[in-house]
């Protein structure tokens, strides 16, 4: 017989491609000799966009010698772009599978995620994204950019702080350390998303809400929100409102097709529904991506969902 088992999730999240510059004044020089001087308002993996007096002007980076005396590189690269060659690298690099990269100072690394702080905000400040190892192709570390930690060191502290305390279950304390950290820097994502897990440990799940749909609403690339969408999926399935749960979860898998715990909690939730065949589906796909990945804790929990199938 089917017994209801609670997912447990972890929070990571991933970077992606365009990451437009804070908005203050630069100055470019172009390869052909000319200075710009003007305010950097936007920044892909081709160009930069300056409002020069009022009028916005676009610079290929192929036109580009240096930006503020340093030499000009784009934010995201295709694979075929990226250089080996790091010995004159500014701070440190982060690869990405998808052939992307963020620029930054690495801040800490654990078993499965690096977090990077970087400066490539758009009037967002000073971000430490957390990347989760399985979308990281290599990292590169350099000199320099030390500053980016010790003007984020008062969040970065709370943040951990906040995390410690969740470890060991001091729900409330840890509530209070990652509001102050929201306080500190309101575009810090991964504040969001842990302090909508202490909402949920705490009964609180309308405030779990309210924070992840925060965190959804942060002027990030799509990418970062497949965690949140994970986490409301969750959190709605928790309140037996599985026709929202269901379309975070797809919403999660529409943003990364390996993403093996929205698979699972998917067919979790059609498992509840007695559509057996479809939760069949779901878990077999999450169980084929943990295994890729090396994932025993997944592997054995997926397992251990098909099992309840065949009783």
């Amino acid at each position: 017989m089917y017994r209801r088992i609670t997912i447990i999730t972890s929070v990571l999240l991933i970077p992606c491609c365009i990451f437009p510059f804070l908005n203050f004044a630069e100055t470019v020089m172009l390869k052909s000799g000319q200075q710009i001087e003007g305010k950097i308002i936007e920044r892909t993996d081709k160009y930069v966009k300056i409002d020069f007096n009022g009028a916005p002007l676009t610079y290929f980076f192929d036109e580009i010698s240096e930006i503020n005396g340093e030499k000009a590189v784009s934010l995201t690269v295709d694979k075929k772009s990226i250089s080996d060659d790091s010995s004159q690298l500014v701070g440190d690099i982060i690869y990405l599978k998808s052939g992307q990269k963020l620029l930054g100072k690495i801040w800490k690394e654990s078993v499965d995620t690096v977090t990077i702080v970087t400066d490539a905000g758009l009037n967002m400040g000073i971000i430490p994204i957390p990347v989760s190892k399985r979308h990281i192709e290599r990292l590169e570390k350099g000199a320099g950019r030390e500053e980016l930690i010790e003007d984020a060191a008062e969040s970065l502290h709370f943040f951990q702080q906040g995390v410690e305390q969740q470890n060991l279950k001091n729900y409330a304390q840890a509530l209070d350390s990652y509001k102050k950290v929201i306080e500190l820097n309101p575009n810090f994502i991964a504040a969001y998303l842990n302090l909508g897990s202490v909402n949920r440990s705490l009964g609180k799940n309308n405030e779990a809400i309210a924070a992840y749909e925060r965190a959804l609403e942060l002027d990030y690339p799509k990418v970062f929100s497949e965690k949140a969408y994970l986490a409301l999926g969750n959190t709605y399935e928790s309140l037996g409102q599985n026709d929202e749960a269901r379309i975070h979860f797809k919403k999660a898998i529409e943003i990364d097709s390996n993403f093996a715990t929205a698979y699972m909690g998917l067919g979790h939730v059609y498992m509840s529904e007695g559509k057996y065949a479809e939760a069949k589906e779901n878990l077999e796909k999450a169980l084929a991506i943990f295994s890729s990945e090396g994932n025993e804790g997944g592997v054995i929990m997926a397992k251990l969902l098909l099992g309840q199938l065949d009783n």
